[in-house]
């Protein structure tokens, strides 16, 4: 004898189920949607872990610095109080610090885009009882308790999306990334296996920490930099891009473009000008950089700058074939002996890659992300080379090609 099947119910008995021979049958319609929502959430799951992580990047970028920076007052028998004199001295970070030089000029009449950050509103309004602007930049970023907090947090807090293994592998856990003050050699290594070469935008006549930096990259990088010196008087976009092509080895090369100085309008013209070459880069970085330009020649000078981003910083200008986020990371530098907020005669604010306009960006193709500013004078631009390295090559991972 045939048996019966039998269906077990779940929910009560409506009128919209018909009943054959003891059997429960769904109306069509009703199994429809139910399967409509099955779909719908293995969809979103899918989704939930394709989607690459919320990242804060200067956040990100200082906490791999303190790290390092750990690593090193260790390596010479440093205390702990010396690694917090040390971090309180080289690093400029304040969970609501963004657009810092306009904070502390304007006072509590300056209007920060909403919504405000943690501590933001209690930031603005303490400035109200301080005198001036230098006082006002001293207390937020050497006095203020969340900032000091913020600054010694310890970067396990973070949480998974920030852990330095989960993207470049294991064995480059918070520990590793310490002992690499001391030994950069593994993440060296594991750095040159993504096959990811770099190319400098040098400006060695602009102010002499420009000349400190390129060197420093080139003995972190060695092989895997292509330098690019240029000369005031005679440089052409198409001189750049020529050089450029012609270190290209392989269809696979992939490449991180840094500028400094006035090496950063090169840089943006020269990637508007190639579209196959920005399908190739990551990543766009701008250390000091004058991207409102920077006195009166034809290439950076002000007004030709401004110019140019008028009518060529957008999405159409600056996109690639793979629709992707290519960050454009902006990393000020600040010098205390200029009585304005930056350094060679550049503001802190004109070191800032701009939002783009929203109807000139239909697609995020170009995603600016400031990591905030660092002193001009540093005993650990070393270990801020070398974290900028680390924290590029994590974020690619995180956001450019998971």
């Amino acid at each position: 004898m045939k048996r019966k099947t039998e269906w077990t119910l779940v929910d009560e008995v409506t009128n919209d189920q018909l009943w054959h021979n003891g059997d429960t049958v769904t109306e069509p319609t009703t199994l429809l949607i139910a399967l409509f929502a099955c779909f719908i959430a293995v969809c979103t799951a899918v989704l939930m872990r394709s989607s690459p992580p919320e990242l804060q990047g200067e956040l990100w970028f200082k906490s791999i610095l303190a790290t390092l920076i750990r690593g090193w007052v260790d390596d010479a028998g440093g205390a702990a109080e010396v690694w917090e004199q040390t971090v309180h001295k080289e690093i400029l970070y304040h969970p609501a610090g963004r657009l810092a030089a306009q904070k502390v000029v304007n006072g509590s009449t300056f209007q920060p885009p909403l919504p405000l950050l943690e501590g933001e509103q209690a930031l603005q309004e303490r400035f109200d009882t301080l005198p001036n602007s230098q006082s006002r930049w001293r207390w937020m970023f050497w006095d203020e308790e969340l900032g000091q907090s913020a600054r010694l947090r310890d970067p396990q807090e973070l949480g998974e999306a920030y852990l330095p293994q989960r993207w470049m592998g294991t064995g480059f856990d918070w520990d590793a990334i310490a002992d690499a003050a001391v030994d950069f050699r593994p993440q060296r290594n594991r750095l040159r296996s993504e096959g990811v070469r770099w190319v400098i935008f040098t400006d060695s006549t602009l102010h002499p920490v420009c000349a400190q930096w390129c060197l420093t990259l080139k003995q972190e990088l060695g092989g895997d930099a292509l330098l690019l010196d240029w000369d005031p008087s005679t440089v052409e976009i198409k001189d750049l891009l020529t050089t450029i092509n012609g270190w290209i080895q392989t269809p696979s090369d992939r490449f991180v473009c840094l500028g400094l100085g006035r090496g950063v309008p090169l840089l943006l013209q020269s990637l508007a000008e190639d579209p196959a070459l920005r399908d190739r880069v990551y990543a766009v970085i701008s250390v000091g950089g004058a991207i409102q330009g920077s006195g009166s020649h034809k290439l950076w000078g002000r007004e030709a700058v401004q110019e140019w981003v008028s009518n060529r910083y957008d999405y159409v200008s600056l996109d690639t074939e793979m629709a992707r986020e290519t960050p454009y990371f902006s990393l000020g530098l600040w010098d205390p002996e200029e009585a304005a907020f930056g350094f060679a005669g550049l503001g802190l604010d004109e070191m800032v890659f701009p939002e783009l306009p929203k109807e000139r960006a239909p697609v995020e193709g170009v995603c600016p992300i400031s990591l905030g500013c660092l002193p001009v004078e540093s005993e650990t631009r070393h270990l801020a080379v070398r974290a900028l390295l680390i924290f590029v090559s994590c974020w690619i991972r995180a956001r450019v090609i998971p």
